[in-house]
């Protein structure tokens, strides 16, 4: 009985040095460090901003929280966070995940805190809305996801490329893509239309088509109150010469104005965003004139498709020749 009890305890003895070891082992694993969170200032709005953090070694992933809950897992250092509320405060918080999980364990959450700009398309709380997004009646050819959210109610129609029935065109094929991430216009860290344009041809010509027979119908709406509607664009880029911005109406075959440097709707050559705003009268005056009857009996084109160049940049007659062409926030609306 004797040595019965003994073997007992030496296995009860055993079995605690083995819980010993296993705990040693667990405390030992070395947590990754804690990431430090800030939030990029130029890219908040009323429902978006960008969150930035630097590189954790041995991380493979970050698991991003918005008060409290997980709300993505990214593989890089930073975030876009979107479908935000205006006018609210948000703590987000990032930890690093390992891929080792026998070698490491995942980090703290480190933290930040921002608050939304106010309401969105309204001139709300905040002061903060740009004066192109507190119009009404959006026709949209190029504008980020975010900020379409803050005029969303007030969009008749949109034209932007979908690559379903709103094309973007290269009908020199002569194009290019450009690097754009952002700020766009709006300071959303998101892309723009960016196209660096290939000489050899002599000219280029990028268009937005739509077959969207429905939306292109809408545009008949505009006619009543031309007075009050204009053509909104963003523009930067560094390269001299000269662009034609053109608009059809199913008759016309492109209505141009002339973007340069030194005139009325030119922009300087800087690097930075210029704004440009063409009352629709300056095209009707010329030509131009969205007609229901025209616009709900629309002819196919030479491919067979049928449509509307809704608005299209080409290279003026005057044999300027731009190495790049960067756009954004292209629409019509009404002040």
């Amino acid at each position: 009985m004797k040595s019965a009890k003994f073997l007992l305890m030496a296995l009860v003895a055993m079995a605690f040095v083995g819980c010993g070891s296993d705990d040693d082992n667990s405390a030992s694993t070395p947590k990754l460090a804690t990431p430090t969170p800030t939030v990029d200032q130029s890219t908040i709005t009323a429902t978006s901003a960008t969150v930035t953090w630097s590189a954790v070694t041995n991380a493979a992933s970050y698991e991003v929280q918005l008060n409290g809950a997980t709300v993505q897992t990214v593989t890089s250092p930073s975030v876009s966070l979107t479908s935000l509320t205006a006018g609210t405060s948000y703590t987000v918080g990032v930890r690093a995940v390992p891929a080792d999980t026998q070698s490491y364990s995942a980090s703290d959450f480190g933290t930040c805190t921002f608050t939304t700009t106010g309401e969105g398309g309204e001139g709300g709380e905040g002061g903060n809305t740009h004066a192109s997004l507190s119009g009404s009646n959006y026709y949209l050819i190029s504008l980020d996801a975010a900020t379409y959210e803050t005029i969303k109610d007030k969009v008749v129609a949109d034209f932007r490329p979908n690559d379903t029935d709103c094309f973007l065109y290269d009908w020199a094929s002569n194009f290019s893509d450009g690097t754009s991430a952002g700020p766009n216009f709006y300071g959303v860290v998101d892309s723009w239309v960016n196209i660096q344009i290939g000489t050899a041809t002599g000219w280029f010509g990028a268009g937005f088509f739509s077959t969207n027979l429905d939306n292109i119908k809408k545009l008949a709406q505009i006619d009543a109150d031309v007075n009050n509607y204009y053509l909104h664009m963003a523009w930067k880029g560094t390269n001299t010469g000269n662009y034609a911005v053109k608009l059809y109406d199913g008759v016309i075959d492109g209505c141009p104005v002339i973007v340069n440097v030194d005139d009325e709707y030119g922009f300087a050559r800087d690097g930075e965003w210029h704004e440009i705003e063409v009352p629709l009268k300056y095209f009707y005056d010329k030509g131009l004139k969205y007609q229901e009857t025209v616009l709900t009996s629309l002819a196919p084109d030479a491919s067979g498709n049928v449509g509307l160049n809704i608005m299209a940049i080409t290279q003026p007659d005057d044999g300027t020749m731009p190495q790049s062409l960067q756009i954004d926030a292209v629409f019509i609306y009404k002040k």
